[in-house]
């Protein structure tokens, strides 16, 4: 394989991977998910860091474009319109500019406190799949004994 292709394919999973902690914030800002639903999440994460970068991303920038108060003055498409041709201001009138700022200040810690707690949850994931907890199955009607590291019996 060419590093030309190695680089196209790690954009391209990159771009899927995206695109899919689009869908699951999508999903989770709905808070209609099943607890199947929910455990298929945690699972995404725990598939690779990749994923746990991609939705500190992606809720990163859902929460800047929420706190964006400029979309009024954004004039829609027309029918006739195409995105290329519409070229839109994004400065901010004088007046708005304080309250705008301030606004910004005080909602700070919504992506980081939404970072923070996607990092906890992967590192305590990792954590708990990494301090060697023992899985023991019994079949129907078996008993069996298990001395544990303090000593006691289950």
């Amino acid at each position: 394989m060419s590093q030309e292709n190695g680089t196209t394919d790690s954009a391209e999973r990159r771009r899927r991977v995206a695109e899919e902690a689009g869908e699951w914030l999508l999903r989770l800002q709905r808070g209609d998910l099943s607890k199947e639903q929910r455990a298929e999440f945690v699972d995404w994460l725990r598939e690779a860091p990749v994923h746990v970068t991609e939705m500190l991303r992606v809720s990163q920038v859902d929460a800047v474009l929420r706190e964006f108060g400029g979309w009024q003055d954004i004039a829609p498409l027309g029918p006739m319109q195409s995105s290329s041709s519409t070229v839109v201001t994004m400065g901010v009138p004088q007046e708005r500019a304080e309250p705008m700022r301030s606004r910004a200040r005080t909602r700070w810690w919504i992506p980081a406190a939404i970072a923070a707690g996607l990092s906890v949850l992967a590192v305590g994931l990792w954590t708990m799949s990494a301090s060697g907890w023992e899985r023991v199955e019994t079949r129907v009607a078996e008993r069996c004994e298990l001395v544990l590291v303090d000593g006691s019996v289950v």
